[in-house]
C-alpha cells in the first residue's frame, strides 16, 4: 500500500497516514454443543448451550495473530474461493451473492467460523446439505449436519445479499463520492477493539459511478465470507454481474464474459494463491487496453472513462517497469499483470492487489498535461506496487509485526526505480530525508532528552516528519499550550506539548513523534508507520546493501522470493536466506536496525 507523496523535493516517496481505529463487535466464544441437545434448524439461531462432544472440536475463532487476534479463524485450510455477485454498480450493492470455498479440516470440526460481517444471510450449507449457522459481530459460526473429519475436504456455501459497509479511510464513509481524506489513526491505543483494522475500515467503495475495493488489512469480510488473514492464501473464480454499459475487471486472468441481455457477467481466474485483503473487483464504465509485458505476459490497464491521457501515458510504462523490475528481483510471479484506475480522488492512496493494483485518478491541467511532479510521483507509486507483486504477494506475511517485509521493501523499491532510471541523485537526496525524519522522530523516545526539548522543537519535529501541520492545527494548538506568542515556544517544555497532543489525538503522552515504535514490530496500531515501518523498513534495506554489497543484496532479494513464493514468511526467515546467500552472520545486524529504538549509523556517502 502507498499514499502520499513527496518526502523532499528531489524525489516523491512514501507517507502513509493511519486511519482511525473504533471499537465495534466483540468475540464471543462457544463451547463445542450437540447438535441434537437444541431444536435447531438450518437458520440462524443464537447458539447459548455449551455441551461437550467427544471426538471433534470447534475451529478456532482466530488464527493466532498477535495483532489481529480474532481475525481469520483455526481449524480448516481455505483452498479454493468462488465468488458469484450481481451487482448494482449505481445503488452500491450485491443484489445476489453465492460464495462457494473448498476447503481441507485441519482438526475434527463440529463447527468452524467464517469472518463475514454485515449483509443478510439467505442460506448456508456444508457439502451440499443444509447448516445451521449464527453470527456475532464479524463471526459467522456453521455447524455442519455432520461432522468433519480432520484431513478432510470440504465445500462451503453461502447466499447473501444487502449494502456492504460503505468503506472508510478516516471514520468518514467514502460512498459518496466525496474524496478521502488523510487519517491519523492515533486513537484506540488503549483498549481498542481486536476486530479493528487500522487505515482502511471496510473495503467496499461505492460512488454511484463505480464500486471498487481496497481491503487492506481487514476489509474483505465486509463484502464475502472468508478466513480473513494472509497466512491462509487460497485460489479464487470470482463472476461479477452488471448492467450494462458497466463492465468489471478483476484479479488475475479473463475466463469468460457472457452478455445476459440488460447485464453483463465477467468471469476472471486467479490460479496463484492470493491473501484475502489482495482480492479486488472494479465495476464501472471503463476503458481496457492490453500490452505486451516481458516473454509475452499480458499487461491489462483499465481506466475510468473520466482518467485523462497524460494519466494513461504514464501507466504505458508498466511494461518498461516489470522488465527493470525483474533485472532485480527475479521473473514476475504472476499470470498477468496491470493496473485499474478508478475516478475518485484517494488522496495518495494506492493498494498493490495481486495482479491489478487499485489507483486513484489524478485531474490533468487545463492543457490536459500532469504537473512534473505528479508524473514524478505516480511512477513511484507504480513502482511501489509493482513491487509488491513480489514482496507481499507473491512472498506474503505469516504475521502482520513482519509487515515491513512489505512496505520497506516496496518503498526501497521505489529509489532502485530512480536509480536504475539514471535518477541517483533523487535516490540519495531521499535516503538522506528519510534517515533525518527517522532520526528526528526516534529521538523524542528518550526521556532524558526531551526534558531538555522545548515546544519549539516539538513543531519543528512535526514538520521534520511531515505530520502536515496545518494553520488551524497550529492555532488550536498554542491555544492548549498557552502560547501568545511565537517567542513562547522557547519557554514552553516539550512536555507540555506532548500532553496537549495526547489529548486532542486519544493517545498516551509521547505519543508523537512517536512512542518507542520497532520496525520489526511496530504495534498493530502503527502498521503503516511511514517512519518506522515504510522509511525505516527501506533503510534497513539499504543498510543491509551496504553491508553486503551490490551483487550479494540482489541475489538475496531474488533468494526470497524463490524459496518463498505462494506461501508465507517472517523476518526470522528473510535473515535466515540473507545469511545463507551472503555467508554473514547477520542476526546482530538485524536486530539493530529492526528490534532497537536508537537509529544505527549509516553512512550515506
Amino acid at each position: 500500500m502507498k499514499r502520499s507523496v513527496r518526502l523532499s523535493p528531489a524525489v516523491s516517496a512514501v507517507r502513509p497516514e493511519r486511519a482511525v481505529q473504533r471499537a465495534r463487535s466483540r468475540l464471543v466464544t462457544w463451547v463445542v454443543m450437540v447438535l441434537f441437545s437444541l431444536p435447531m434448524t438450518p437458520a440462524a439461531v443464537a447458539l447459548s448451550t455449551p455441551v461437550a462432544v467427544v471426538g471433534c472440536t470447534a475451529g478456532q475463532a482466530g488464527i493466532g495473530d498477535g495483532y489481529y487476534p480474532t481475525m481469520g479463524n483455526g481449524g480448516y485450510d481455505a483452498r479454493h474461493y468462488d465468488l458469484d455477485m450481481d451487482i448494482d454498480v449505481e445503488g452500491g450493492e450485491i443484489e445476489a451473492a453465492t460464495v462457494a470455498i473448498q476447503a481441507l479440516a485441519t482438526a475434527d470440526l463440529c463447527r468452524f467460523n467464517l469472518d463475514f460481517e454485515g449483509l443478510t444471510i439467505d442460506g448456508v450449507s456444508v457439502d451440499g446439505r443444509a447448516a445451521t449457522h449464527a453470527r456475532d459481530g464479524k463471526e459467522l459460526t456453521i455447524i455442519p449436519a455432520t461432522p468433519i473429519g480432520a484431513g478432510d475436504g470440504f465445500g462451503i456455501e453461502v447466499r447473501y445479499h444487502g449494502v456492504p459497509v460503505a468503506a472508510t479511510l478516516s471514520g468518514e464513509p467514502t460512498g459518496t463520492g466525496a474524496a478521502p481524506e488523510a487519517a491519523d489513526g492515533r486513537d484506540g491505543l488503549g483498549g481498542a477493539d481486536p476486530d479493528e483494522a487500522p487505515v482502511i475500515r471496510g473495503g467496499w467503495f461505492a460512488t454511484g459511478d463505480e464500486v471498487f475495493i481496497l481491503g487492506e488489512p481487514t476489509g474483505a469480510r465486509f463484502w464475502y465470507p472468508v478466513n480473513e488473514h494472509p497466512a491462509d492464501k487460497a485460489t479464487y473464480t470470482a463472476s461479477y454481474t452488471v448492467d450494462e454499459p458497466f463492465s468489471v475487471v478483476a484479479n488475475g486472468s479473463p475466463a469468460g464474459e457472457t452478455d445476459n441481455g440488460t447485464t453483463r457477467t465477467f468471469t476472471w481466474d486467479s490460479r496463484d494463491p492470493m491473501a484475502s485483503y489482495l482480492v479486488t473487483f472494479h465495476a464501472g464504465v471503463l476503458e481496457t487496453e492490453e500490452l505486451a509485458g516481458p516473454n509475452g505476459l499480458p499487461v491489462r490497464l483499465s481506466f475510468a472513462a473520466e482518467v485523462p491521457e497524460a494519466q494513461r501515458d504514464v501507466f504505458r510504462r508498466l511494461p518498461e517497469m516489470i522488465r527493470v523490475a525483474e533485472s532485480m528481483f527475479g521473473p514476475y510471479p504472476f499470470e498477468s499483470a496491470g493496473a485499474t484506475v478508478v475516478w475518485e480522488n484517494l488522496g495518495g492512496l494506492a493498494l498493490e492487489t495481486q495482479t491489478l493494483p487499485v489507483f486513484g485518478g489524478i485531474p490533468a491541467e487545463p492543457d490536459g498535461t500532469l504537473l512534473p511532479g505528479d508524473i514524478r510521483a505516480l511512477e513511484s507509486t507504480i513502482f511501489h506496487e509493482l513491487a509488491h507483486q513480489w514482496f507481499g504477494n507473491a512472498v506474503s506475511v505469516q504475521r502482520w509485526a513482519d509487515i515491513w517485509l512489505n512496505e520497506g521493501f516496496a518503498t526501497y523499491a521505489e529509489l532502485l526505480w530512480a536509480e536504475r532510471t539514471g535518477d541517483v541523485g533523487a535516490r540519495d537526496g531521499t535516503l538522506a530525508a528519510m534517515l533525518a525524519r527517522t532520526e528526528t522522530a526516534f529521538r523524542f523516545n528518550d526521556p532524558e532528552t526531551v526534558a531538555r526539548l522545548t515546544a519549539r522543537d516539538v513543531i519543528e519535529a512535526m514538520n521534520a516528519v511531515a505530520e502536515c501541520v496545518d494553520e488551524e492545527c497550529l492555532d488550536a494548538l498554542w491555544e492548549a499550550i498557552g502560547a501568545e506568542t511565537d517567542a513562547d515556544l522557547d519557554d514552553i517544555p516539550a512536555t507540555r506539548v506532548l500532553v496537549a497532543l495526547s489529548e486532542a489525538i486519544g493517545t498516551a503522552p509521547g505519543y508523537f513523534p512517536g512512542l518507542p515504535l520497532l520496525t520489526g514490530d511496530p504495534g498493530r496500531a502503527e502498521i503503516f508507520s511511514g517512519t518506522a515501518v515504510y522509511g525505516r523498513g527501506a533503510l534497513t534495506l539499504h543498510a543491509f546493501r551496504l553491508e553486503v554489497g551490490d551483487d550479494a543484496f540482489i541475489a538475496t532479494l531474488r533468494a526470497w522470493v524463490e524459496t518463498h513464493r505462494n506461501s508465507n514468511a517472517a523476518t526470522d526467515d528473510f535473515v535466515a536466506v540473507a545469511e545463507d546467500v551472503t555467508g554473514h552472520e547477520l542476526s546482530a545486524f538485524f536486530d539493530d536496525w529492526l528490534y532497537r529504538v536508537a537509529v544505527p549509523e549509516l553512512d550515506l556517502g
